[in-house]
């Protein structure tokens, strides 16, 4: 077999590796942004937080590390998945109650910061 039909073959795998890779590289800046904006908030009034949520700059990092984080954590739940769970049904069925979770999850975090910026 030719090297260059190997790497069709796991064409999705590495896609998949790659996504993962790029994910957790995004979620280190945003992370220690997350960390350092949580330890500035932890203390502030109300009225502080929502001059911060209002910033648009805040918003959109913010916004970016739960959607950055929830690809993360999916792509990281299909790996499990693929490998602890071998019946395809099975883990058609698991797979797709971890999305719904981690969308509702999203969700609720995405419209809770929006609420927030709002007053």
């Amino acid at each position: 077999m030719k090297p260059l039909a190997l790497f069709a073959l796991h064409r999705g795998t590495t896609r998949h590796w790659a996504a993962q890779r790029v994910t957790a590289v995004l979620l280190t800046p945003l992370g220690v942004w997350f960390v350092a904006a949580s330890i500035n908030l932890f203390r502030s009034s109300r009225e502080e937080v929502v001059r911060w949520a209002d910033n648009p700059l805040s918003l959109v990092l913010f916004s970016t590390f739960f959607l950055v984080a929830y690809w993360h954590a999916a792509l990281g739940a299909t790996e499990i998945l693929t490998d602890y769970i071998h019946n395809p049904a099975r883990r058609s069925v698991v797979k797709n109650v971890i999305y719904f979770v981690l969308g509702l999850s999203l969700g609720f975090g995405l419209v809770g910061l929006f609420l927030l910026a709002r007053g």
